[in-house]
C-alpha cells in the first residue's frame, strides 16, 4: 500500500497511536487494529440515508443507472495533510 500512495511512513510524533496484532489467516498474515476510541473521538456530519423503500418508488421513473466498484472504495479519497496523521 505504501508503494501505491495510499499509506505514507510517518517519522514523527501523533494524536493517535492504534493498537494492531497479526493474525494468520488461510496461511497469510494479517495486520488488525482496534480503532474503537478513535472512532468516538471523530465528529462526523450527519447524513440522511434513505430507506430502500423510499427509493423503490422512484425507480419507475428513472432512465440512467449507475454502478460502482467500491472493491477498495476506501482508497479513493484522499485525506488532507491533519487528517492524514491520524
Amino acid at each position: 500500500m505504501e508503494s501505491l500512495g495510499v499509506i505514507a511512513k510517518q517519522d514523527e510524533p501523533t494524536n493517535w497511536v492504534h493498537s494492531m496484532v497479526v493474525l494468520r489467516k488461510r496461511g497469510k498474515l494479517r495486520v488488525c487494529i482496534d480503532p474503537k476510541d478513535f472512532n468516538r473521538a471523530i465528529k462526523r456530519e450527519h447524513y440522511h440515508l434513505e430507506a430502500i423503500d423510499e427509493i423503490v418508488e422512484r425507480l419507475p421513473k428513472a432512465c440512467i443507472f449507475s454502478r460502482f466498484d467500491a472493491t477498495h472504495g476506501f482508497w479513493q479519497i484522499r485525506l488532507d495533510e491533519d487528517s492524514s496523521k491520524l
